[in-house]
């Protein structure tokens, strides 16, 4: 596992709970990483991954005016208005039914 001096990970501290702290060093076979200004040692490590900051907006239609059960798909972005726009590239001649973010 890749994780660099001074970033944010998980560590099992010794009652084996997952604890957020600060990667300061790695000792043989365990991890130095920091709370506030306290230093521990731990065998176990998780990475944290970056979320983004995109919102998830759900986006349903029909593909034929025949058809009685609608389709939906998950769009990711800043607003609404640019999953709409993302949402008419993808299928440029449904009009979607509605639209709401998760």
């Amino acid at each position: 596992m890749e994780i660099q001096v001074g970033e944010q990970a998980m560590f099992k501290n010794l009652k084996q709970n997952w604890v957020k702290g600060e990667y300061v060093a790695s000792v043989e076979d365990s991890f130095v990483y920091r709370i506030d200004d306290d230093i521990h040692i731990s065998k176990e490590c998780k990475k944290i991954e970056p979320k983004d900051n995109l919102n998830v907006y759900h986006i349903a239609y029909y593909t034929d005016k025949s058809e009685i059960y609608s389709n939906g798909v998950d769009v990711k972005a800043e607003s609404m208005l640019e999953a709409l726009n993302i949402f008419s590239e993808k299928f440029a001649k449904i009009e979607p039914i509605y639209i709401i973010k998760k």
